[in-house]
């Protein structure tokens, strides 16, 4: 959504969306690169208690790997957003998956948790908010009478790939320990390279002849763009919204915590007696299972008039708040554990899928993209705030 008007302005300049043909060998790269981009992110978990035990450091400390693998790309967005204005998305999401393989690769040799923090938390970050916003952006153009079908195969990507990943992990974790699993990681990751590779732009190439002027002109033109997304996500209608500012502060609020369980909840599993790392990894699989479930529920729910999205939204950040204050209660059997990340993943669903349609509700479909930009930034804040926090308390 915050790639929007951007879309728009060139397909103005391109061809018009073909809604298929290359379209469809498109949608495949974005399902790709989102698969395997959220597949490496949200099963961090899975190496968060070998990464402890190795450097001896606190959990507070070593989440803040975690936290900004998880909070970095949304902090940056903005930038991504530019950056494929400027260059274009097949550059960007190519480049973006070479940063985080080859940083991924390269904290396989780190020597302390600090090292790891930048190079997997901050390089790795920059280079999934790249793959992020490339690859939901070229699927916007290609598309336009399908684009939220193929917005939606697209993402489910990500879902799916949540679900896929830990088990995987998990092993390569027993076989390689975690610097092996870094390693093939990294090797994994170097994948979206070659989905970045299908996407092929719809508007007429740039004459390079002259590769020093080109750069100017880049450069230039990635200023411009810098500049024009800082001055738009101060809206005026935005910043005097008291019902978006409620909504910031309660989403603010409930992304310090969000990312909790997926950070810990393998390392507390390991905590009860007879839960191997093999079963306690598959928990974060469950929790994207009930993922995938709620996305499709809650997206078929929220296209209702009758019902308001609002509310609806309120509902599953209750029920997942409900959950996760559930999880050191009925820590005790891995069945009552295996359920509560399940309800979890499906009460969670509705952050990526009502966010935006609040939004427009609240300040107008013209003020959306806005407001989804200073949303953001407000929740990759409260993640690098929220979750190390909890890992000090739990050291």
């Amino acid at each position: 959504m915050n790639t929007e008007p951007m879309v728009d302005d060139l397909s103005k300049q391109g061809s018009a969306a073909p809604d298929g043909g290359w379209g469809w060998i498109v949608l495949v790269g974005s399902f790709v690169s989102f698969f395997i981009a959220d597949g490496w992110s949200y099963s961090f978990g899975v190496l968060f208690p070998s990464v402890v035990e190795y450097f001896d450091e606190s959990r507070g400390t070593t989440a803040m790997v975690g936290t900004l693998l998880y909070a970095t790309p949304m902090i940056l967005s903005p930038l991504a957003c530019a950056l494929v204005a400027a260059y274009g998305c097949k550059p960007v999401c190519i480049f973006g998956g070479v940063l985080t393989g080859i940083s991924l690769a390269t904290a396989s040799i780190a020597r302390s948790v600090v090292a790891l923090s930048i190079i997997v938390g901050l390089i790795s970050g920059v280079g999934l908010a790249l793959v992020y916003v490339s690859s939901l952006f070229i699927v916007t153009i290609y598309f336009d009478r399908r684009r939220g079908l193929a917005t939606g195969i697209a993402v489910t990507g990500s879902a799916i790939g949540a679900l896929a990943f830990p088990p995987l992990i998990e092993w390569l974790d027993e076989m390689y320990a975690w610097r092996g699993s870094m390693l093939v990681a990294g090797g994994i990751c170097l994948h979206i390279v070659v989905a970045g590779m299908l996407y092929r732009p719809l508007s007429a190439p740039v004459n390079t002849s002259d590769s020093g002027s080109s750069s100017m002109l880049c450069l230039k033109h990635l200023a411009v763009e810098c500049r024009q997304i800082l001055v738009s996500l101060w809206s005026q209608t935005v910043l005097t919204s008291c019902p978006f500012w409620v909504f910031c502060v309660a989403s603010f609020i409930l992304f310090l915590w969000v990312s909790v369980p997926f950070l810990y909840i393998v390392d507390l599993a390991l905590l009860v007696k007879g839960i191997t790392k093999a079963r306690a990894s598959l928990l974060l699989s469950h929790a994207a299972g009930g993922r995938v479930l709620g996305q499709i529920v809650f997206g078929i729910v929220g296209d209702v008039r009758q019902v308001s999205t609002v509310g609806l939204y309120g509902f599953g950040v209750t029920v997942a708040g409900i959950a996760t204050m559930l999880v050191p209660v009925i820590a005790t059997t891995y069945l009552a554990l295996a359920i509560c990340m399940a309800v979890f993943g499906v009460a969670m669903s509705v952050c990526y899928v009502l966010p935006v349609i609040c939004l427009v509700k609240m300040v107008g479909f013209e003020n959306s993209v806005n407001a989804f930009g200073i949303l953001q930034l407000a929740q990759g804040i409260a993640i690098l705030l929220g979750t190390p926090v909890v890992g000090r308390l739990n050291s």
